[in-house]
C-alpha cells in the first residue's frame, strides 16, 4: 500500500511531505520535499535537501567498475592499467624457507626471491615450467614457452644458508612477457610452476 505522510520538520525550516510507493516494503520513495526552500525530486536519493548537514548522495555510473581483493588481485578504478596491474603472488617452496613474490607494475613484473634458512652455499637454478602441477615430471612439463620461463638469474646462498635475487621481467617483448593473477594462459605466472634445482613448488 502506498504511503502518504506529512510532518513538521525541525523548528523554523518549513514543512516538509514525502509521497511515494513503499508497496511490497522496497523502502525506495519518489517524492518532493520542501525543507528550508531546498527541493529534493530525484528518484530515491538525498541531493542535500532532505537534512541540512547532507551531501548529496547520487547513484554511481553503470560503467563503473567493482573494487576486488585477493590474493593476486588489486583494487581496480575506471582509469585501469594493463591486465594484472598492481597485482601480486607469492610461491612458498617447502624447503630452504624459500619465497618468490611476484609483483606486476604497469607491464613490468618484479620478483622478489630469498632463501631464509638452510640454504646450500652455492649458485642455484630457478626456471619457470610449462605445467600446473608438481605431481609428477609430465605435469611440470618443460620451460614454459620457451625463453618466457627462462632468464631469472641464479639465486646465490651464502654460508649462513641465505640468499636473497631480484629480478624485474620487462614487459616489452611479447615473447618473454609476464602477467600475474590475470589468468591470461600464454603469460600468467601465478598459472604455472617453478623448479629449483630441479626441485618443483606451484603457488596456491
Amino acid at each position: 500500500m502506498a504511503d502518504t505522510g506529512s510532518g513538521n520538520s525541525p523548528a523554523g525550516t518549513g514543512d516538509s511531505t514525502v509521497s511515494g510507493a513503499g508497496g511490497g516494503g522496497s523502502g525506495v520513495f519518489v517524492g518532493t520535499a520542501n525543507i528550508a526552500g531546498s527541493t529534493v525530486a530525484t528518484a530515491g536519493f538525498d541531493n542535500g535537501g532532505l537534512f541540512k548537514d547532507a551531501a548529496a548522495v547520487v547513484p554511481s555510473s553503470p560503467d563503473a567498475q567493482s573494487t576486488t581483493s585477493s590474493d593476486g588481485a588489486a583494487s581496480k578504478t575506471g582509469d585501469a592499467g594493463p591486465p594484472g596491474d598492481g597485482h601480486s603472488a607469492t610461491i612458498t617452496f617447502g624447503f630452504w624457507g624459500l619465497t618468490a613474490v611476484f609483483t606486476q607494475k604497469g607491464t613490468d613484473v618484479n620478483v622478489l626471491i630469498k632463501a631464509a634458512q638452510t640454504c646450500p652455499a652455492g649458485s642455484h637454478t630457478l626456471q619457470i615450467h610449462g605445467g600446473f602441477s608438481c605431481d609428477s615430471a609430465a605435469l611440470e612439463g618443460p620451460v614454459w614457452d620457451g625463453k618466457r620461463g627462462d632468464g631469472i638469474p641464479p639465486l646465490v646462498c651464502d654460508a649462513t644458508g641465505k640468499g636473497t635475487v631480484t629480478y624485474t621481467r620487462l614487459g616489452a617483448d611479447p615473447a618473454a612477457n609476464w602477467t600475474v593473477a590475470d589468468q591470461n594462459q600464454k603469460t600468467d605466472v601465478s598459472l604455472h610452476v617453478i623448479l629449483v634445482d630441479g626441485r618443483c613448488a606451484a603457488f596456491l
